[in-house]
């Protein structure tokens, strides 16, 4: 017993998390969720879920609210063969929080919240952290006999060896006796077999650890590992998979991390990032898997703790990005964190180098990676081939010879880095199973590394042609219009990084693109411009850096004009509003729009914007007047066209949306309750933009209007549209509202009835109340939700 308080007052203890860079600590109690796990029948169904995926060329990861998982409480039973579970493997992807969940449970043991009845001892050990005390030096060539003897007799002082590096306080070789005389009643939690798996042949006394470990009835184990990796000493082990969060954790992960900072504005930091990845489908897809909420959570705090120190408004409220990075800079700073994850995992506390000299650690690594993802794009593949793999490796295996590397093999060294999923099998010396990455985006990001690459090539190489007929030929091809794009966001970086101070790989590029100082920007047909402008935005369409050469400004600033004249077209084109080309142009515009941040913030134009939501309200309000007087279909048509530009527009900056905002107010307290259905979906499409700071705003104006009896039913349908988007504190604000509503409502009724006024009356009243009916029940449903999500 004394043994077991020992241990438990250590776990206890052991309640952060693991340190994620420089990031502030996280309670484990506070901040752990759930993770998904499932057993191989599950994951079966899951693979065919994700085949599917592949086959249709979207996103290889699959996550399904309604799929079946198994509880924690629930592993050691085995109700499909009804057998006794005495080893388990759980198996994860990296990032996937299989530590996490190994720290979790010891956390959970010792609080005697889990299998306290089942489990006297538990030992949690970090296999990365101990293989090293095996000497691999004087005894890990196998040909002392000697030393191999002592060792299988003096097992007790390899186990003292291993928990002398867990650091238990006041731990002795009585404790230790204990441990390895537990009949059946120790857990062993051995996390991450894949950090050691190279080394089980170098280190003989580590192997024979192990099968000491494993072979003895007297202990339970659960071990973690890599899909591509198992420990052949587990005796018919149970195998699970961790797959990360499901649909509904993603704003329970948020929310336990944004409690955990001591700010005021918290609430509405967590709101935005929910917000943020709710209108980005690619950064919520891989918010599925923990590395990289964590780091969205990370990344998002950082920006936030900038913005709150310079004492600044934040002036984007569109989602793409966190802070001040294009997308093309954000995925790479996504792999750059990864990186520095990779680095602290394999050495430590030890600092990591910085931003280019990351990607220089990992050369041989990223050269890998990004030539398979672009070789996987060229051929329209989201799973890529072992052969595919294996002539990408043979380019590897000439270019890094092993000498350089320091390693066995340059394919061990490229399966520990990870990244790419899919591969349940190794082999030692080549991939033997299809691939996939964890996103298509970082696939497209990955291509326009390795294209960027061979664009520095020699001129007649066939690495440095091949790029210079993509980016020539290919920017209106669906599959490479974002590579290309990220291209540009990478040469622009190199510039800003000097990389390539003179600018001349952007320049080349540019020319690439058929674009120069001379080139007639104003005859540029809309799509390509279109396409243009996210090359543009990845430069964060900047036309005034003195970094920047004269050459580069020149293009730059012949696209923005070419965009300026565009949206003057656009916003003007009211004459022709019903014809299919403006009907059009309205759709293409609004989605690409919405994927823009720098190039609308850009002061050109910017001040266009502001001046074209100008004019557009000034139409506006004649369209309004004319179809009240008419009601015709030719100006209703106009008024769509309006108010597709105003949702489009407003999206650049605080003052657009501002004035967008205001716009929308005021037309809708003027429209008739029986065409307001059709324009408040545009008005909801503007509210659904807005950050928690200006929505707070927004909904505090409308309290006048949803009390006010001729405006009241119009704006109790529109708080029921944006209820979704509220946080707590402002739903229970405007379930108040509905509740000081419903009291006038019930008083006047009581007061009509008592004076026996007429009917209508009457009714007029009674709609009322069941416009509030339903208002109440959609934020009433809400609250629910968010207090049941945080239980």
């Amino acid at each position: 017993m004394e043994t077991t308080k020992k241990l438990k007052g250590y776990y206890k203890l052991q309640d952060k998390m693991a340190l994620f860079f420089d990031d502030r600590e996280q309670l484990i109690e506070n901040c752990y969720i759930p993770l998904n796990l499932l057993n191989q029948k599950q994951v079966k169904i899951r693979k065919e879920r994700t085949a599917n995926n592949k086959e249709k060329q979207s996103n290889a990861l699959e996550y399904s609210s309604e799929q079946e998982t198994t509880d924690l409480q629930d592993i050691w039973k085995d109700t499909e063969n009804e057998s006794t579970v005495r080893h388990i493997c759980i198996r994860g992807e990296a990032g996937s929080g299989k530590s996490a969940l190994t720290q979790k449970i010891a956390y959970l043991w010792a609080n005697n919240q889990i299998w306290g009845d089942q489990f006297q001892y538990l030992l949690r050990i970090t296999l990365g952290n101990i293989y090293h005390i095996f000497d691999s030096n004087s005894n890990g060539n196998g040909n002392d006999d000697e030393k191999k003897r002592e060792y299988n007799e003096n097992m007790e002082s390899q186990w003292s060896k291993v928990i002398h590096e867990l650091g238990i306080p006041q731990w002795d070789r009585k404790d230790t006796h204990c441990i390895m005389h537990s009949k059946g009643s120790l857990l062993l939690l051995l996390d991450g077999f894949n950090e050691i798996a190279n080394e089980i042949h170098k280190r003989p006394w580590l192997r024979q650890w192990l099968q000491h470990c494993t072979k003895h009835n007297n202990c339970h184990i659960i071990m973690t590992s890599r899909p591509n990796l198992m420990c052949s000493y587990l005796d018919n082990p149970k195998v699970l998979t961790v797959i990360g969060f499901e649909s509904h954790d993603i704003p329970n992960y948020i929310h336990a991390y944004f409690q955990n900072i001591s700010v005021k504005e918290k609430n509405d930091w967590e709101a935005d990032l929910i917000q943020k990845l709710d209108n980005n489908s690619s950064l919520k897809t891989l918010g599925h898997i923990p590395f990289y909420l964590r780091l969205f959570c990370y990344l998002a705090r950082q920006e936030k703790e900038r913005e709150k120190d310079r004492k600044r408004i934040q002036k984007r409220t569109s989602a793409n990005t966190f802070g001040n990075m294009p997308f093309s800079q954000f995925f790479g700073k996504v792999i750059e964190s990864y990186m520095r994850w990779n680095w602290q995992k394999c050495n430590g506390t030890k600092e990591p180098p910085n931003g280019q000299m990351l990607f220089h650690a990992f050369e041989m690594e990223m050269h890998y990676l990004s030539h398979v993802a672009w070789e996987g794009l060229k051929h329209e593949k989201v799973a890529i081939s072992c052969k595919i793999q294996q002539e990408v490796l043979h380019k590897i295996e000439a270019k890094y010879p092993c000498k350089d590397i320091s390693v066995l093999s340059q394919w061990s060294r490229i399966h520990s880095f990870g990244f790419v999923q899919g591969q349940e099998r190794i082999n030692p010396s080549h991939p033997i199973e299809s691939v996939y990455f964890p996103h298509s985006t970082l696939q497209e990001w990955l291509a326009a590394y390795y294209l960027v690459h061979c664009l520095y090539q020699p001129e007649d190489s066939d690495e440095h042609k091949q790029a210079c007929s993509i980016v020539a030929n290919e920017l209106l091809t669906p599959r490479y219009t974002m590579t290309i794009s990220y291209m540009a966001g990478i040469l622009y970086g190199n510039i800003e990084n000097k990389i390539d101070q003179s600018g001349s790989g952007l320049l080349y590029f540019w020319k690439q693109l058929h674009l120069s100082e001379s080139s007639p920007y104003r005859l540029i047909p809309v799509h390509y411009l279109l396409s243009l402008m996210h090359c543009l935005e990845a430069c964060k369409a900047d036309t005034s850096s003195s970094f920047l050469s004269p050459e580069l400004h020149v293009i730059h600033q012949g696209l923005i004009r070419s965009f300026q004249d565009l949206l003057v077209v656009w916003c003007t084109s009211t004459k022709h509003a019903q014809t299919r080309y403006t009907k059009t142009l309205d759709d293409l515009m609004h989605s690409h729009l919405a994927q823009f941040q720098y190039l609308l913030l850009h002061r050109d134009i910017h001040s266009c914007i502001v001046k074209q939501i100008k004019t557009v309200q000034a139409q506006m309000r004649i369209s309004n007047n004319n179809n009240n007087n008419n009601n015709n279909e030719n100006e209703n048509e106009v008024i769509r066209h309006h108010l597709q530009i105003l949702t489009s527009l407003c999206i650049s900056s605080t003052e657009t949306m501002e004035l967008v905002v205001r716009s929308f107010e005021q037309m809708f307290r003027h429209w008739e309750l029986d065409s307001c259905s059709e324009w408040q979906d545009y008005f909801l499409q503007v509210l659904a933009g807005l950050n928690q700071t200006q929505l707070h705003t927004i909904v505090q104006r409308m309290q006048d209007e949803l009390l006010a009896k001729h405006t009241h039913e119009k704006y109790a349908g529109l708080l029921t549209g944006i209820a979704a988007h509220l946080n707590t504190a402002q739903l229970n604000i405007v379930l108040k509202w509905i509740i000081q509503t419903f009291a006038s409502s019930n008083n006047n009724n009581n007061n009509n009835n008592n004076n026996n006024n007429n009917n209508n009356n009457n009714d007029n009243q009674h709609k009322m109340c069941l416009v509030c009916a339903h208002t109440l029940a959609t934020v009433a449903l809400q609250l629910k939700k968010k207090k049941t999500n945080r239980q």
